[in-house]
């Protein structure tokens, strides 16, 4: 039973994950639970903060030590996602705790490189925690070996994360809230068309401004805006591809706060969530399309590809512009039943992202992680006494001590 959790993440306003949180934090608290935040960013990360918790504290990275947390707490639950600012204080926290581990990317080779690279700087810990980090460049099966449970937010790196974690894997859709704004215009002959989140190469940008250069109805009729933080030299890639494709000028937003994001999708018809590569667990800026009532265009890949057919308009991942000229050109001509899509996708993110519903599997989640804590910090420790004589894998004592330790876990999972 779980009556008190840490929870290890970003707290603050700049962070999507950090949003997840405090929305997960509400529901944990609504059932009973006593929530603490152990905050992981660094440096300019750090501020701003965001409101604690209604019943516990607000913790500053190293603010526990191990001993507080395994004895203090049930369960730690640490977020992790492939940004050093946010995450990048939680190594000692998943070496020293096994946690349950929330992946929110599919990829950490930032969150990693960030790790070795401080750690070169810290010569007492690097002995420890550099041989932690191992070789994979995509950092999930070292981070999994750590933690006690993981929750994942899509099927396609759930085998990865399985073949690493001696805990149980939980695969849940993200969960996250946006709050109803007026329902899409679609009507007359203009669409406002945009882009959400961090503008980034693999938003596929580009893919939307080619379709609309390319066509001759579009390009007369549409209007693109990209909704987030970019870097000034993708700014002017953007920029000069639109005027090498005769596509009109893309708008840019910069970084906006969940008010002002309200009001330029309030004058949006269109979002498109397109991904390649897709290096994301799950995706806020998807659900925040979908929750806004807005046709919505994705990759057909990843966790993209679960969404039902009749609430998102899929692309082909790699050469989306095409199926973006179709889809678009289908909603000028039919917008009523894009204006139905929208509602359908609605509805779909009301059920399937639903807060509620994280929270009552996170907390199963917890308590099989609880259950496994102790396994899975011997196994670490029976690990690196054989490192420490130098045990070659294919020594007797190493077959003897997995045998053990698979005797262990077997017995734990039937009890």
């Amino acid at each position: 039973m779980i009556e008190r959790l840490l929870w290890a993440g970003p707290w603050n306003e700049s962070s999507a994950i950090a949003r997840f949180g405090m929305d997960m934090v509400r529901q944990l608290e609504r059932a009973g639970i006593q929530v603490d935040v152990l905050r992981t960013e660094t440096g300019q990360w750090l501020e701003p903060a965001a409101a604690p918790p209604a019943t516990g504290q607000v913790f500053e990275p190293g603010g526990l030590n191990h001993g507080q947390i395994l004895f203090g707490y049930d369960c730690a639950v640490a977020n992790l996602g492939d940004h050093y600012g946010f995450h990048g204080a939680l190594l000692p926290l998943l070496r020293d705790t096994a946690p349950l581990g929330i992946f929110h990317d599919a990829w950490m080779g930032n969150l990693m490189n960030g790790w070795r690279h401080n750690l070169q700087h810290d010569a007492h810990r690097a002995d420890h925690f550099l041989r932690d980090l191992g070789s994979d460049p995509s950092g999930l099966p070292a981070i999994a070996a750590m933690c006690s449970g993981v929750v994942v937010h899509g099927p396609h790196y759930r085998d990865a994360v399985e073949a690493a974690c001696a805990g149980e894997v939980t695969a849940i859709p993200l969960a996250y809230t946006f709050d109803a704004i007026p329902p899409p215009r679609l009507q007359g002959d203009r669409l406002v068309v945009a882009t959400v989140g961090h503008i980034n190469p693999n938003k596929r940008a580009d893919e939307v401004i080619r379709a609309i250069g390319f066509s001759p109805i579009l390009r007369d009729r549409v209007s693109y805006v990209l909704v987030g933080p970019i870097a000034d030299s993708e700014r002017q890639r953007l920029s000069e591809l639109a005027q090498r494709w005769r596509s009109p000028a893309p708008a840019f937003t910069g970084w906006l706060s969940e008010e002002e994001l309200r009001q330029v999708l309030t004058g949006v018809d269109v979002i498109c969530c397109l991904r390649d590569p897709c290096l994301e667990g799950g995706s806020a800026s998807l659900v925040t399309a979908l929750l806004s009532g807005r046709p919505t265009l994705v990759s057909n890949q990843a966790h993209y590809a679960a969404c039902p057919d009749d609430v998102v308009m899929k692309c082909w991942p790699g050469r989306e512009a095409s199926d973006v000229v179709a889809h678009l050109e289908r909603v000028l001509a039919a917008p009523e039943d894009a204006r139905g899509m929208g509602q359908r996708g609605r509805d779909y993110a009301l059920t399937c992202h639903s807060p509620e519903a994280y929270a009552g599997r996170l907390v199963e989640a917890a308590e099989a992680s609880a259950r496994r804590i102790p396994l899975v910090r011997a196994a670490r420790r029976l690990g690196a006494n054989l490192s420490w004589i130098a045990a070659p894998p294919a020594d007797p004592v190493v077959a003897r001590a997995a045998d053990c330790l698979d005797n262990l876990v077997g017995r734990s999972t039937q009890t």
